[in-house]
C-alpha cells in the first residue's frame, strides 16, 4: 500500500527509486514505520492457507467452476 507500507515508482526509472530510497534514507522513522506497516500486513494477508486460497479461487475462475 503505497505510504504505508512502501514506496511504488515507475518501472525502471532510475530517477524515481533513486529519489524514493533517498527520501526514505533521510526519513528514517517514516523508514521504520513503512517496514513496521509491511511486516504486520505480510504475516496476517500472506499466510500459506490465505495465498492457497486466492491459487485456488484463480484457478477455479479461469476454469469455469463455480463454487458452491
Amino acid at each position: 500500500v503505497t505510504g504505508n507500507t512502501g514506496v511504488l515508482v515507475p518501472p525502471r526509472n532510475v530517477a524515481a527509486i533513486r529519489s524514493a530510497v533517498q527520501e526514505l534514507a533521510a526519513h528514517e522513522d517514516r523508514a521504520q514505520r513503512m517496514g513496521n506497516s509491511a511486516a504486520r500486513r505480510v504475516a496476517s494477508e500472506f499466510t500459506w492457507s490465505n495465498v492457497a486460497s486466492r491459487y485456488i479461487a484463480q484457478l477455479q475462475t479461469l476454469a469455469g467452476v463455480q463454487e458452491e
